[in-house]
């Protein structure tokens, strides 16, 4: 980046951004010495957009010092001595080019007209529908307008016969906020696909997550095969290896843009293998466990190397009141604990970004979090329908090998995740009677598809409705949203 004047000491022929104003004046001063006439200069002195005031362009007062005489005049003289502003609303009837001209004259006028909230109600529907809307919107009932859709609710009742299957994430949207859900899944709604290339970044982290739990399954399936543990004086070469194929072929998918910005990828997604390989090796031989099923799919189609556990039906799990949801999911490991005829397992989920959101104490965070007590209710029910009667699972828990975490693990056992039926069953009647209340955190929206269309204050106007006891409909939300 060169300054003019710099640019002037090198060469006279650079061009400068002063010079290059002097030939957009030039050329203008040089179209107005054709024309012949009157003519007319207008500018906009208001932005409707951005609700600020605009000032003409230098041109405009160039113009108005050769016309008046003055050179010295100045921007103040001048916007005295411009006529009345225009704006939407004419200053006369005669002077509205359309209806919509001739309306906005009508009712910023002098003569205001008699009763205008009857009047424009009266002649403008959809504006006295909107109006109404936005009262149901503000009050403390539960209405239509903040999402109270009974009719929707039937259609996506898991709990009904032929209901749809759910899975984590269908019940954690749910959980999170039932508008998003509804949006979602009831009236498929999503953000047209977009191809955005950031000089500044490789993969983003959806995608590096997709790299390295395909490499855990590759590295962690040879582990199992051999039954043996991780171990990271043995197993260090060979995961490295793997990870060079697999970063290869995602490079020839996704060619990097930047080769410094790949290169600081490429190291951290070597960072997250070796984190993963490491503790990997503390936590089995502390814990006497080890790798056994990967990849496990659980009502749906298994993956390209299936597991004894795979099934396509969908996986019953029974509510509290006695009804029964079908559930799928795909289980990223599923670890043996102690000697083989044991029959113990513990599950793992892999997450390659931080453990902001998941906490021991709080397992379910108000029905956001629900995939720990699905997983382990998937799990037992199919090793003891596969494996032995009396199987049982002793854990799930998530294991975050990425750098924010540096392989944190956090789990729970099936006592500690006892209150999971009761979470699912507020979930589902939620869903069940079409309750959609927007969520009362603003936390759940900081990331949400839908903050275009949803309006803002939706968290204070959640909490409103939620406040209201009449509103007896919003009861299970309540309940979630007590629990600590």
């Amino acid at each position: 980046m060169l300054l003019d004047s710099e640019r002037n000491k090198l060469s006279e022929q650079l061009p400068t951004a002063s010079r290059r104003r002097e030939e957009r004046l030039e050329s203008f001063a040089r179209l107005l010495a054709r024309l012949r006439g009157h003519l007319v200069l207008s500018f906009s002195c208001y932005g409707v957009t951005d609700d600020r005031e605009m000032f003409p362009s230098p041109v405009v007062l160039t113009l108005f010092r050769l016309l008046s005489g003055n050179p010295e005049i100045d921007q103040k003289k001048l916007m005295g001595r411009l006529p009345v502003v225009e704006s939407f609303a004419p200053d006369a009837g005669e002077a509205s080019l359309d209806m919509a001209e001739w309306w906005m004259w009508r009712l910023t006028e002098d003569d205001q007209v008699a009763n205008l909230d009857k009047f424009v109600a009266e002649q403008f529907t959809h504006l006295q529908q909107g109006r109404f809307a936005q009262s149901q919107w503000l009050g403390e009932e539960f209405t239509a307008y903040d999402g109270l859709v009974p009719a929707a609710g039937i259609d996506l009742d898991p709990t009904q016969a032929n209901g749809p299957i759910m899975s984590a994430n269908r019940l954690q949207t749910a959980g999170e906020c039932p508008r998003a859900f509804f949006f979602n899944y009831g009236l498929d709604l999503s953000l047209p696909d977009e191809i955005l290339v950031n000089p500044d970044q490789w993969r983003d982290a959806l995608a590096r997550g997709l790299l390295l739990h395909e490499l855990f399954e590759v590295f962690v399936r040879e582990l199992v095969a051999e039954k043996r543990f991780p171990e990271m004086a043995r197993d260090r070469d060979r995961l490295l290896e793997l990870l060079n194929k697999q970063v290869k072929r995602y490079a020839r998918r996704y060619p990097p843009v930047n080769k410094m910005t790949f290169q600081q990828e490429r190291a951290d997604i070597e960072q997250t293998a070796l984190t993963f390989l490491q503790e990997d090796e503390l936590f089995c031989r502390k814990h006497d466990c080890r790798p056994l099923y990967l990849e496990a799919s659980l009502g749906m189609s298994p993956g390209e190397h299936g597991t004894p556990l795979d099934r396509e039906e969908a996986i019953p799990v029974t509510l509290p009141d006695g009804r029964t949801i079908y559930v799928r999911g795909r289980v990223d490991r599923i670890d043996q604990l102690g000697a083989e005829e044991l029959k113990q397992y513990a599950v793992w989920d892999y997450k390659t970004g931080s453990s902001r959101g998941f906490e021991e104490a709080q397992p379910f965070q108000q029905g956001r979090k629900v995939q720990s007590f699905l997983y382990v209710a998937m799990v037992s029910h199919v090793i003891r329908e596969e494996i032995d009667a009396t199987a049982e699972v002793k854990q799930f828990g998530f294991f975050f090998p990425g750098a924010k975490a540096v392989g944190e693990r956090i789990s729970w056992t099936p006592k500690q995740l006892s209150q999971g039926r009761e979470v699912l069953q507020n979930l589902c009647q939620l869903i069940a009677d079409g309750t959609f209340l927007a969520t009362n955190n603003d936390n759940d929206c900081k990331f949400c598809d839908y903050q275009p269309i949803c309006g803002g204050s939706v968290e204070e106007l959640a909490q409103l409705k939620l406040d209201n006891p009449a509103n007896e409909v919003l009861e299970p939300i309540r309940q979630l949203r007590a629990e600590e």
